[in-house]
């Protein structure tokens, strides 16, 4: 009877490992033992496989090869670290550049608006020397010859008249300003004129075409300006009969900008231009004695003819206040239309000829002398024989001085530094800006923090400078910069004296300019009453007018 038997899985392992390591007759006998085996072997599938899969062990990975850098060489690194270095100098030179220029442009608004004309006018008259200079003399040197290459190589044969252009311009910006309006308009109406004259001069010189890397034939004709406008017109419309008189009409059109003379009123400023070059007095023409001396003496004559009077005053011009003499008139005239005229029993009653008083009054009134319309809005006189004369400014007395800095304030930058610190926001305060109630306080964030880290800390920043009053600003306006607006522990008082003697309040010559104070940059703020939108509110006392 036989027994079953198995044999544990590492002699079977051994085993199988032996039959394939041995030769031919150890491969016959390993067959014999392995078919023992399965004999005595049980009837369920072994897992040979599976153990001999869990005895080996994994083979070790071999670790990868380390990724050799292909990164820039030297030469390159030191060209790269050049161009940056270049770069930062670059950066550093326009922040100088564009500080200076911003502080003397806050300067030169301070300046006076007489002033600031003036220097554009003598800044006209020495751009008309260089010119003339460059194309009048054909003097030599590097800035005659570029000067002279731009401008005949942008209006091309009229080039003599840029000068004299120049001169003009300078001239009426300094002697008339009232009557140039505004810069826009002035520019306008001079590119008009300049692109109907410099094109007309092109297609009447053939329109020429340049050539490449030769420009003399545009020098010879409209220049550079000349060219491009008549080739676009010839170009759409292909007939020079039709371009012509457009481009005159272009011309004519920017004369009537340039002067300020709208198209029905050419004939009059023609003949006053006549008058004033003949030596000659426009008459003065009054439009409210024109309209009312025809309704005064048709009204005077009816009364004369009714009451079989000659009336005393035709022929002299109507006045302002009424002559006694129409009282009485018009009460004989009321008394005769009160009676019957169906009953014709009473004489009627001898006129009385007018009293000498009257005719004193008649000789003694004189018409108002007509008062010209001032060229600006200014304080006009008081009627009657009050003459009233503004107060010195020595009546307002002087403010305190401006302080820029306050251990105040730098107390406060300390309070905010350290909140940013605490909640670990990259952000630093890098100054602030004073002024009388209320200073500002610029924060810069550092890269990749957003700005709605600092806004949400309003509060808190609110706890640490112990103020209820905190306005975050993100950004201020033309900075890169978050501005915190907190209210100044240590207040200044703003004079009104200050405020009417600073330069914003003098270059406004308005009569209602009204001084308001300092903003929080320190800049005086003044409002002009006429331009504010006015409201009247009525109702009882104790209503609540005062706080609508």
């Amino acid at each position: 009877m036989a027994t079953r038997t198995s044999s544990p899985p590492g002699s079977r392992s051994k085993s199988t490992s032996t039959s394939k390591s041995t030769s031919t007759t150890s491969r016959s006998t390993g067959r014999s033992s392995s078919t023992r085996s399965r004999s005595t072997s049980p009837r369920r599938k072994p897992a040979p496989k599976k153990s001999s899969k869990k005895a080996r062990k994994p083979a070790a990975r071999r670790p990868a090869p380390r990724a050799v850098r292909s990164g820039p060489g030297p030469v390159s690194r030191f060209f790269t670290a050049l161009f940056h270095g270049i770069a930062a100098v670059w950066l550093a030179i326009a922040h100088g550049v564009g500080a200076v220029a911003r502080s003397v442009g806050h300067t030169a608004r301070d300046l006076e608006p007489e002033h600031r004309r003036d220097g554009i006018g003598l800044a006209l008259f020495g751009a008309a020397v260089v010119v003339a200079a460059a194309v009048w003399w054909q003097l030599p040197g590097s800035v005659m010859d570029a000067t002279r290459t731009v401008v005949e190589g942008s209006v091309g044969k009229i080039g003599f008249l840029v000068p004299l252009a120049l001169l003009f311009v300078g001239w009426r910006t300094m002697r008339d300003p009232v009557h140039n309006g505004p810069a826009g308009r002035q520019v306008v109406g001079w590119a008009a004129l300049s692109f109907g004259l410099l094109g007309i001069v092109q297609i009447a010189s053939g329109n020429p075409q340049p050539e490449l890397g030769d420009t003399s034939d545009l020098r010879t004709a409209g220049g550079a300006v000349g060219y491009v406008v008549a080739s676009l017109l010839l170009d759409l419309l292909r007939s020079e009969l039709v371009v012509v008189p457009l481009l005159a009409l272009l011309a004519f059109f920017g004369v009537l900008i340039i002067t300020a003379t709208p198209l029905y009123q050419v004939p009059a400023r023609l003949a006053h231009t006549r008058d004033r070059l003949l030596g000659r007095e426009a008459p003065a023409e009054d439009p409210d004695a024109t309209q009312t001396m025809p309704a005064t003496r048709s009204r005077r004559r009816r009364g004369a003819d009714e009451t079989g009077e000659i009336d005393p005053d035709m022929g002299d011009p109507a006045y302002d206040s009424p002559v006694l003499a129409d009282r009485e008139l018009r009460r004989r005239k009321k008394r005769l239309e009160t009676t019957d005229d169906g009953l014709d029993i009473f004489a009627p009653d001898p006129v009385a000829p007018p009293s000498p008083d009257v005719v004193e009054t008649h000789a003694e009134l004189e018409p108002p002398p007509h008062t010209p319309l001032p060229p600006r809005v200014e304080q006009l006189a008081l009627s009657g024989d009050v003459a009233y004369h503004l107060p010195g400014g020595e009546v307002l007395k002087p403010g305190s001085p401006h302080k820029p800095r306050s251990k105040a304030s730098d107390a406060v930058v300390e309070r905010l530094t350290q909140v940013m610190e605490e909640f670990g926001i990259d952000a630093q305060v890098t100054g602030y800006t004073r002024g009388p109630t209320v200073t500002r306080y610029e924060v810069e964030l550092g890269p990749a923090v957003k700005v709605e880290k600092v806004t949400a800390l309003s509060k808190n920043i609110a706890y640490a400078v112990a103020s209820a009053d905190v306005r975050i600003l993100s950004p201020i306006p033309g900075k890169s910069a978050i501005g915190i607006e907190i209210p100044n522990t240590d207040k200044e008082i703003v004079s009104l004296g200050d405020v009417l003697r600073s330069n914003t309040a003098r270059s406004d010559h308005h009569p209602m300019v009204a001084g308001l104070g300092k903003d929080v940059e320190g800049g005086f703020v003044v409002a002009n009453l006429a331009k504010m939108p006015h409201l009247l509110v009525a109702g009882s006392t104790g209503s609540g007018k005062s706080s609508f």
